[in-house]
């Protein structure tokens, strides 16, 4: 009985504990001027659109990737272009000017396993003020903008990828036509 005893004692003691801690927490929130209001209504993050019928995940302002459009990423000068493809994709064709910097699951490994990106690989992306990623449209190019966002200067994605750049005509190197 003695355990029964203790068991009680101690899942009240427990809860005594929780209930503190969520109260100092309600009231440190409520004081803090960066505290979160509890009342107010949910309006998006800055101007980042509310989802809705026609678009119900749109995509932030801030996080992964903020892409960048084609008409946007073609008016940006001296930007460094770089295509996450595979290598045979590179070959195949590419942007005009655009470095190869192929992306795979590999390099989401850490760098003591094998992962990660050469200093050889990222030296002229550090040298360039500007980088676009882009991809086919698979979602590669916001994954390799997640590990290098913090080591690169302005780092954008192009929104739709190879295949937005071709349908708006931009420059294109090697088969799969393009535009000029």
């Amino acid at each position: 009985m003695r355990g029964l005893r203790a068991f009680v004692v101690d899942a009240m003691i427990a809860t005594v504990v929780v209930l503190v801690a969520a109260g100092l927490g309600i009231a440190f929130n409520l004081v803090s001027s960066r505290g979160i209001d509890p009342f107010g209504v949910y309006t998006g993050y800055g101007d980042t659109p509310l989802p809705s019928a026609e678009d119900p995940h749109p995509i932030p302002v801030v996080g992964i990737a903020r892409p960048i459009s084609v008409a946007d990423a073609r008016a940006v000068g001296g930007a460094l272009l770089v295509d996450v493809r595979s290598a045979e994709e590179f070959t195949a064709g590419h942007i005009a000017g655009a470095l190869s910097l192929p992306y795979s699951i590999m390099r989401m490994l850490p760098e003591d396993q094998g992962g990660g990106y050469k200093d050889e690989e990222l030296a002229p992306l550090k040298a360039a003020c500007t980088v676009l990623l882009y991809d086919a449209g698979d979602g590669s190019a916001e994954t390799t903008h997640s590990q290098l966002r913090e080591q690169l200067p302005v780092l954008r994605v192009i929104e739709g990828g190879v295949d937005a750049w071709k349908r708006a005509g931009g420059p294109w190197s090697g088969a799969g036509g393009g535009g000029s």
